[in-house]
């Protein structure tokens, strides 16, 4: 099982704050001073756990610094502290995010992360190149990924309606499998795992000729952090000997169905659309694998 592991502490970026005796004097001081104000003031918030004050209080900061910026662009205090302004405010949501997830809250942390997702995006709006907002948001949607998905599993909630581009160019979607039983498949053209399993998931398809059940793959091979030198060409050669349809699969549909941690990952969606189950590792033999679907006919 070839897996993928995001470290948390090695992908935050924090930003600090410079101190105020940095900043210009006079007219600017006293605007700095405001935005200082503002900025232990949503401290305070935060400590007491109110977020969405705490954050609309650091945009507020984040305007005057942006003033300054604009009357002085050369300030690196400023710069600095209108960064920080703009990334505490999806920092907040992560520093409790954390511990959520960690505690399986899973429902409490998704919206969390969610909140921290929409800080950087208005962050990256204002900001689109700034590498610490792009690294910060694509964390956040990949611990979005795992806590809403969680929270789903265990409601039995409705799996996220795919629509992608098939290895050999038709669409494959979830709409389209409407009334079957889907077994759902992450896999990537590098990963030797996943190869042993194709063969296991063509004997369970064909175990159910004539029957609402169908395999489907998404290859991961064009997803950030999964890419690999010469593995789509493994994959669409798969997708030939299994016959199985295979899909590119995008970051949407990574995150929407867990940010898996390893391959290959399959799931179990039943004929309604609900996500049914997640398959552990030791179950994709074709006994145990058509056993589990045969549940759900």
């Amino acid at each position: 099982m070839a897996k993928k592991i995001l470290v948390a502490g090695a992908l935050l970026l924090l930003l600090v704050a410079q101190p105020m005796s940095a900043l210009p004097a006079d007219g600017p001081r006293e605007l700095a001073l405001q935005a200082e104000k503002l900025l232990d003031e949503g401290s305070r918030l935060a400590q007491s756990d109110k977020l969405a004050e705490a954050a609309a209080v650091f945009l507020q900061a984040a305007g005057i610094y942006e003033r300054l910026l604009k009357d002085n662009p050369g300030d690196s205090s400023s710069r600095q502290n209108y960064l920080y302004s703009l990334g505490e405010r999806g920092m907040i949501y992560i520093r409790k995010g954390q511990p959520a997830l960690k505690e399986k809250k899973f429902a409490l942390a998704a919206d969390l992360y969610a909140a921290a997702v929409a800080a950087y995006d208005l962050a990256l709006k204002k900001l689109p190149a700034e590498k610490n907002f792009q690294v910060n948001r694509r964390y956040c949607r990949h611990e979005w990924g795992i806590a809403q998905f969680q929270a789903k599993l265990a409601a039995k909630g409705p799996a996220y309606a795919f629509q992608l581009a098939g290895l050999n160019g038709a669409p494959v979607s979830l709409a389209a499998l409407k009334n079957k039983v889907v077994v759902l498949t992450f896999s990537a053209g590098w990963c030797s795992s996943c190869r042993e399993t194709m063969p296991k998931l063509a004997e369970a398809q064909k175990r159910f000729i004539g029957k609402p059940v169908q395999v489907v793959v998404l290859a991961l091979d064009r997803v950030e952090g999964w890419k690999k030198g010469g593995s789509e060409e493994k994959s669409l050669a798969e997708a030939k000997e299994t016959g199985l349809p295979f899909a590119w699969a995008d970051e949407e549909t990574f995150f929407q169905y867990g940010s898996p941690d390893s391959i290959p990952r399959i799931f179990l969606i039943d004929r309604s659309g609900r996500i049914a189950a997640q398959v552990a590792y030791e179950d994709r033999e074709p006994d145990k694998l058509a056993s589990r679907i045969a549940a759900l006919l």
